[in-house]
């Protein structure tokens, strides 16, 4: 990027920093920041990454003698580098109850149209997992409806489901949210845990999402290994359920809506309108799940630094990254085999351990308290970070920002960054200053339609109304051709994104991880010492709950 570019940048940039008290005059990058940065370090990245992703820790698993081993270390670490206990009671451990839910699915799901039927085979075709904590689910010949993409949603005048009844039946919906949402972008409608809760409060017994590797932004073989074997949820405190989750295969889909003589193709397409209602199909289906129910508990490995202003401290940024994957599965002959989660997200735990390293250099501490937060269970439903924003160590409406680190640049530099949620908050003036003193520029997600920003911890931040930033490498490889850094990602994403493949290669160039590690510090630093907390801009979905929040207090 040329000077008279980053110039302009950073000069954009801090016409907005009013907002948090940071002026022109201030120096953006201290040379006691630069000083403490240079404490993150390639090699200390990869030895971090290297034994968390190792066949010793078993994948990660929650709540196994792995997982057990994990916290330890990570609290280890956080010991070693001065950082202090920060769970409550000064502790490093916050406990997190978790119900373990193993469903024995049928090896074959019959579905009948009157006297015509078809069979669908498990793992292949179809999953299917317990919506409720008990020993036994049943859906008992339910008819399957078309739903559309099963969004209810005001603010844009939309209901799928009308004036029908769709109490005790099955639903067969489509993955993502209506292009008059956001155009391609995924929203929240758009995730499958929506779906889920979508359905559950209009009483359906079951929900079969369909399948597309361009609408989940993943291969089928994601479903197969996220889907299946023990499972967990945090402890039901009454919301309402289905009782079966499912998913099935586009193909599979399609002989599901065949049956009732019914298009998918012109049925998605109607499922594009608001006038569009759910479309009974006819189609019966019955299922009973065998479920192992166990309670258990994996914890969140928390540290903290105290602010060093009287009049900030109780007010905090909170950096955080899971430290649990999807741990060992057996396959169909039996034998198991480790998901080690070395990018996803052993790399962000690494990362994070390095940032704090970091703050411990600083000469001059920070105002505001930081804490540094290893959730669990994020693999299950981001169940460890709902958990700690339910059960913080200060009110939430006190916590300033949330920065979160899920996976890690894994192909050397990059001239840019991708910002999911990018002109969410003004958070997003100070990272575009402070990516400009690297020569890079920060540029929103390739792929919005992935909808990252709803898919990893942040997300329980921002619902709480805590301004949140997750950022990433960028696209454009120093060096590589064009489309070589989207490539890199794209081929992680069908090859080894929650595959036994994800293992620490020696290939691996964290080089641009570090820039995006100083970055995360250099954003946090700041905004720990700046006068105002972040806000969200205007009209964001999540600024009346901020709004809500603070006057509470």
């Amino acid at each position: 990027m040329n000077t008279l570019y980053r110039k302009a940048c950073l000069c954009l940039s801090l016409m907005f920093f009013p907002y948090l008290a940071i002026s022109a005059s201030d120096t953006l990058v201290s040379s006691d920041m630069k000083h403490a940065a240079k404490q993150i370090t390639s090699d200390g990245i990869a030895a971090h990454m290297r034994f968390l992703s190792s066949d010793a820790l078993e994948g990660r698993g929650p709540a196994t003698r792995a997982d057990k081993l994990t916290q330890e270390y990570l609290q280890s670490e956080l010991a070693g580098l001065g950082i202090k206990p920060g769970a409550a009671g000064g502790r490093w451990i916050q406990p997190v109850p978790l119900v373990g839910i193993t469903s024995y699915a049928p090896e074959t799901l019959t579905l009948t149209h009157g006297t015509q039927r078809i069979t669908l085979k498990y793992k292949d075709d179809f999953i299917a997992s317990s919506g409720v904590q008990k020993t036994s689910t049943k859906i008992n010949d339910a008819e399957i409806v078309f739903v559309g993409y099963g969004v209810v949603a005001p603010e844009f005048k939309w209901n799928d489901f009308k004036d029908v009844d769709v109490k005790g039946k099955v639903l067969l919906v489509m993955n993502h949210n209506p292009s008059a949402f956001a155009g391609n972008t995924r929203l929240y409608y758009g995730r499958w845990t929506y779906k889920y809760e979508e359905a559950a409060r209009h009483g359906a017994a079951g929900v079969i999402v369909i399948h597309t590797t361009p609408s989940a932004a993943y291969p089928w073989q994601v479903v197969q290994s996220s889907w299946t074997g023990k499972l967990f949820e945090l402890k039901d405190e009454g919301e309402p359920h289905v009782q079966v989750k499912g998913w099935a295969t586009e193909d599979a889909s399609r002989k599901i809506v065949s049956l009732s003589g019914n298009d998918l193709d012109k049925l998605r397409a109607a499922a594009e309108s608001r006038d569009f209602r759910p479309v009974p199909l006819g189609v019966k289906m019955s299922i009973t799940l065998k479920n192992t129910i166990k309670k258990v508990q994996s914890a969140n490995v928390v540290g903290m630094i105290p602010g060093s202003d009287p009049k900030l401290a109780h007010q905090a940024i909170v950096y955080s990254s899971h430290h649990d994957h999807l741990g060992m599965k057996e396959d169909k002959s039996g034998e198991q085999h480790i998901f080690n989660g070395a990018i996803d997200n052993a790399s962000g735990v690494a990362a994070l351990l390095a940032i704090a390293k970091a703050y411990k250099e600083l000469h001059q501490p920070v105002k505001r308290t930081v804490y540094f937060v290893l959730t669990a269970a994020e693999e299950q439903g981001l169940l460890g970070s709902q958990y700690f924003v339910a059960h913080p160590p200060v009110p939430v409406n006190h916590i300033a920002a949330n920065l979160n680190i899920d996976g890690i640049g894994f192909y050397g530099k990059t001239s840019d960054l991708t910002l999911t949620g990018m002109g969410k908050s003004n958070i997003d003036n100070v990272l575009i200053a402070l990516a400009a003193t690297q020569g890079r520029i920060v540029r929103p997600d390739p792929k919005p339609e992935h909808g990252s920003f709803y898919r990893a911890d942040q997300f329980n931040f921002a619902k709480a109304g805590v301004p949140v930033a997750y950022f990433y490498s960028g696209v454009d490889a120093v060096g590589k051709p064009d489309g070589w850094g989207l490539q890199q990602i794209e081929n992680y994403v069908k090859h080894d994104y929650h595959q036994t493949s994800d293992k620490f290669k020696q290939s691996y160039d964290f080089s641009g991880a570090v820039e995006d590690a100083q970055l995360n510090f250099y954003l946090g630093v700041k905004l720990a010492n700046a006068a105002n907390m972040p806000v969200w801009n205007k009209g964001d979905e999540f600024e009346a709950v901020r709004h809500k929040s603070l006057n509470a207090s």
